[in-house]
């Protein structure tokens, strides 16, 4: 306890969590999809024991990753998994920055030592999960740096230059003592198109109004209670009560970003391919996660993994039309109804400006 003050702290406030294979939880067969194609999924061996490490990404970003460090070093695990996609591994790496530059967890950021930048990251949204995913990811982006805004006035703990320093830390160390690092979130794009999809037609306007009215900086009932839930907040209060507004307002999306994220989360941790074998495993992941992965750990979600990440615009591209991927069918159809349509009214104009 007195060598390792920053872990103690988070073990009192119940920040810390142990699943040990051999007396909790239900027994997996690997995930296919997670790492193993299905006919050598039942290879698989559960790690003999997951550290679940509930941080803080913002308010009090850096005391969590003291204590990420001192556990990964007194413990030296076999793996680490952080709670980032591909999309968002940029934020293990995440510079130190000013205030007005402070990344939020949603925002499209180029990936890191990946060519291209900002239209990689958007190409690859759009591909993932289209228009819509794309769309919420912003407006989610915009919500949440309104939120890093308040708090860091608000909070002496948020220094810009610290956010998002608990998954550094989870990197480095990593690094240091030759962990695996495994990437344990779902895709952000496949995340938000399925959130999409979960909305009905009026929360969908309505969230695409509440989008609207922050690009202009105007107010609308729910920009107006996300406001006001944060006035006399700090620290991760304000982040609690801005996450209770968006679940009081747009219920559809806590499904997708929290419940479903918590099961892959799990499967991860206990069920993928990189964890397989492995007998100690640490899980850096933020607070509000930890008790659903804790109770996903001990519960049989066999066979999710691939549920999880599907969505139409993924299993339509798996189809073929006339031996060709359906989504380049369907724009060589468009393409060639529009060349039809440009042909036709050519040879119309023609004929009415005839002698």
């Amino acid at each position: 306890r007195g060598g390792f003050p920053a872990t103690a702290a988070l073990v009192e406030r119940g920040r810390l969590v142990v699943w040990e294979r051999d007396s909790l939880g239900v027994a997996s067969h690997g995930e296919a999809g997670a790492g193993w194609p299905s006919a050598t999924a039942a290879d698989h061996n559960d790690p003999a024991s997951i550290i679940l490490i509930g941080t803080s990404h913002i308010v009090g970003a850096a005391e969590s990753a003291e204590a990420v460090r001192e556990l990964i070093a007194a413990l030296r695990p076999d793996a680490v998994v952080v709670e980032l996609c591909r999309s968002r591994r940029g934020l293990m790496y995440a510079p130190s920055v000013s205030a007005e530059g402070a990344r939020s967890p949603f925002e499209v950021h180029s990936e890191s030592n990946s060519a291209g930048g900002k239209l990689t990251a958007v190409t690859r949204t759009l591909q993932l999960g289209g228009a819509s995913s794309l769309a919420l990811r912003l407006l989610l982006a915009r919500t949440a740096k309104r939120t890093m805004e308040i708090t860091s006035d608000t909070a002496t703990d948020a220094a810009p230059d610290s956010m998002y320093a608990d998954f550094v830390a989870a990197r480095e160390s990593a690094e240091r003592i030759n962990a695996t690092l495994v990437l344990g979130d779902r895709p952000i794009e496949i995340t938000f198109e399925r959130a999409w999809l979960a909305m009905g037609t009026r929360e969908r306007l309505r969230l695409l109004q509440l989008g609207l009215q922050l690009a202009l900086g105007r107010g609308t009932p729910q920009s107006r209670a996300a406001d006001g839930a944060l006035d006399g907040a700090d620290g991760e209060d304000a982040l609690g009560r801005m996450a209770a507004v968006l679940v009081r307002e747009f219920p559809a999306l806590y499904g997708a970003l929290v419940t479903e994220r918590d099961t892959f989360l799990s499967l991860t941790c206990k069920s993928s391919r990189a964890v397989s074998g492995k007998f100690c495993v640490v899980c850096v992941m933020g607070l509000g996660h930890v008790a659903g992965v804790s109770r996903c750990l001990a519960e049989d979600h066999s066979g999710e993994f691939k549920q999880l990440t599907r969505t139409p615009r993924r299993e339509r591209a798996k189809l073929k039309v006339l031996g060709v991927p359906a989504p380049l069918f369907d724009r060589l159809l468009a393409d060639s109804a529009i060349a039809l349509g440009l042909f036709a009214a050519v040879k119309l104009s023609g004929v009415l400006g005839g002698p």
